[in-house]
C-alpha cells in the first residue's frame, strides 16, 4: 500500500492522493481497532494497564475514522487546477496532432482520395471549379456566343499551373510541327 501512495504521490492528481491516503488510513485504523478490541476482550496480564492501553488506542482510532470521514466529505470539495501553460500546451500539442494527420493524410495520397471523392458527390466543389465548368460547358453548347478560346483563355487567367503546362503544350507542339503544317488549334 506504501507503494502505491508513493507511486500515486508521483503521477496522480491531488485529488487521488487525497483519496488513496484517506483509504489507506481508513484500513490501517479500522485493523488497528479491532487489534485494540481484542486486546480488551482477552488480557490475562495486568488487565487495568492492557485495558487503559486498549481503550486509549481504541479513541484514537475513532480519531483517526472521523478524520478520514472529514477527509471523504471534503474531497468532491476539491478542484485541481490546470496551470495556463499546461492548458495551452495541451491545445498546442492537439493542434499539432491534427495537422500532422492531415498531412500524413495528404502525403500518401489518401487526401487527395478523399477530395475527389467529396467533389464527385457534389460536396466540396469550390466556386472559382463551378464558374469554370459553367464557362466550359458554355463553350461546347451550339449557338453559345462563348468559344473554345474563350474558355481556354480564361482558365489560363484562373489557374497558373493550367497555364504554364498550355505554353509548355504549344511549344513542344511548335518544335514536332517545325518543317511541316501547322495543326488546327
Amino acid at each position: 500500500m506504501a507503494v502505491s501512495i508513493l507511486a500515486c504521490g508521483i503521477s496522480c492528481s491531488d485529488t487521488q492522493r487525497i483519496a488513496d491516503a484517506s483509504g489507506v488510513i481508513r484500513a490501517n485504523a479500522t485493523e488497528s481497532k479491532q487489534r485494540f478490541e481484542r486486546i480488551d476482550a482477552n488480557a490475562e496480564t495486568d488487565p487495568k494497564a492492557v485495558r487503559a492501553d486498549a481503550k486509549a488506542g481504541k479513541r484514537e482510532q475513532v480519531a483517526i475514522l472521523a478524520a478520514s470521514e472529514e477527509i471523504v466529505r471534503a474531497l468532491p470539495g476539491v478542484k485541481d487546477v490546470t496551470p495556463w501553460w499546461a492548458t495551452l500546451l495541451s491545445w498546442g500539442l492537439i493542434a499539432l496532432s491534427v495537422v500532422g494527420v492531415v498531412a500524413l493524410l495528404w502525403m500518401t495520397g489518401l487526401g487527395a482520395f478523399v477530395k475527389r471523392l467529396l467533389a464527385a458527390v457534389g460536396i466540396l466543389i469550390p466556386a472559382a471549379e463551378r464558374r469554370e465548368a459553367n464557362l466550359a460547358a458554355k463553350a461546347i453548347d451550339y449557338g453559345s456566343d462563348v468559344s473554345v478560346r474563350e474558355w481556354i483563355a480564361a482558365r489560363r487567367a484562373s489557374d497558373p499551373m493550367f497555364d504554364a503546362a498550355y505554353r509548355r503544350e504549344r511549344r513542344d507542339r511548335k518544335k514536332r510541327t517545325d518543317g511541316r503544317t501547322k495543326p488546327a488549334d
